[in-house]
């Protein structure tokens, strides 16, 4: 991101995790990478020359199914409400006096207690079925070799990758395997790149430097 260049406008629906009970469900840990092991990866990339992608997966929690076995309804507000209906008259027949309608969700919304597991379990499923297995010391990155022995490493934090290789086409390879598989990812790539409010410079031969200007 450049300071000045409009990218996009976003909005997101967010589900009041505050009314849920935690205590119906038996984990809702939800990993994310060290920051050691991501200047770790990044320090390996420099010294081995590495090629580096960062990917954004768009809308990711909605990806993941709500399979804990517990259902989750959610009160939609009259605006939101009156939305749906016009987008879809069939739902006007759910709606109550209030104008609200009540939905039972099947993906992972964002906001509910469960999702950041959930979506987790889903990526990682998805790392698992492009070949690449978790490091024990660090659940949130991730490792593969293609048939030379050369590694490629991913780096998760939530729904961020920092991808990093000597062979481009294993970082090419894991990007079209995610968007495929998510369809809509924001990749950058190059020797300097805007990973989890850092920034990182990888300009210089065997030099990593990291700079928070923001």
């Amino acid at each position: 991101m450049y300071p000045g260049k409009f990218e996009k406008l976003k909005a997101r629906l967010v589900a009041g995790r505050d009314q849920q009970d935690k205590n119906l469900f038996d984990d809702l840990y939800a990993p994310t990478v060290s920051t050691c092991s991501v200047l770790t990866v990044l320090s390996i990339a420099a010294h081995e020359g590495r090629f580096t992608a960062v990917v954004d997966i768009g809308g990711a929690f909605l990806n993941a199914d709500m399979t804990t076995g517990i259902t989750v309804h959610m009160s939609l507000d009259s605006t939101l409400s009156s939305l749906i209906t016009r987008l879809d008259k069939s739902y006007s027949k759910y709606m109550d006096p209030k104008g609200k309608i009540v939905v039972k969700l099947n993906k992972a919304l964002y906001g509910c207690v469960e999702s950041a597991a959930l979506w987790y379990e889903n990526l990682r499923e998805t790392m698992k079925s492009l070949g690449y297995d978790k490091n024990p010391h660090d659940i949130c990155v991730f490792n593969a070799k293609d048939k030379h022995g050369v590694q490629c490493t991913a780096t998760i934090h939530v729904d961020d990758l920092f991808i990093s290789s000597a062979n481009p086409h294993m970082v090419n390879e894991l990007c079209d395997g995610l968007k495929l598989r998510y369809g809509e990812i924001t990749k950058n790539s190059g020797p300097v790149l805007n990973c989890l409010g850092m920034v990182f410079d990888l300009t210089h031969k065997s030099e990593a430097k990291v700079t928070m200007k923001g």
